[in-house]
């Protein structure tokens, strides 16, 4: 199931970076409106079924689920029209969890050069540029490019942590 999640987050991923690359060129808003969702709601359906099925994995299910439920805002901003502010505010609570899910991993034993705790380190930043992004305060492309940043560590977990490329 954490494929499904990955898989999802990356296509997100994937699909916001070409939306904010473009900017107002053709179809990327779209391209990133259907991102978001997708992810969003693969994200949720990983958050469930972790906590459903491996209590034990509280971690993991609150993060799926806290980039989860940021990437439906993101789609319902992107196709709805909805205020960015409150988006940009819930951002920075992410980052806050992001800092508690690094320490916990840091106190759990991962190294600071794992690549997973790595990529982790990049959500955080990125929730960061998305808060200041939606503020006005950095542009678009920036944050397009540090989306491809996260969604190159997102495929190590993709396909290396989950065992399909081996």
């Amino acid at each position: 199931m954490l494929a499904f999640g990955m898989t999802t987050l990356n296509f997100a991923l994937w699909a916001n970076a070409l939306n904010l690359l473009k900017g107002d060129k053709n179809d990327g808003p779209m391209v990133g409106t259907v991102g978001s969702l997708y992810g969003g709601l693969g994200l949720i359906i990983t958050a469930i079924w972790f906590g459903w099925t491996q209590p034990d994995s509280a971690l993991l299910s609150m993060t799926t689920g806290m980039y989860g439920l940021v990437l439906l805002g993101f789609y319902f901003m992107q196709a709805k029209g909805l205020a960015a502010g409150p988006l940009g505010n819930l951002c920075l609570l992410v980052f806050l969890n992001q800092v508690v899910v690094l320490v916990a991993m840091f106190r759990g034993g991962t190294a600071f050069t794992d690549p997973v705790f790595l990529t982790f380190v990049a959500y955080g930043i990125l929730v960061l540029l998305f808060n200041r992004l939606l503020a006005g305060k950095v542009e678009g492309n920036i944050v397009g490019y540090w989306l491809i940043v996260c969604a190159i560590g997102t495929g190590y977990i993709q396909f290396v942590v989950t065992g399909i490329w081996q």
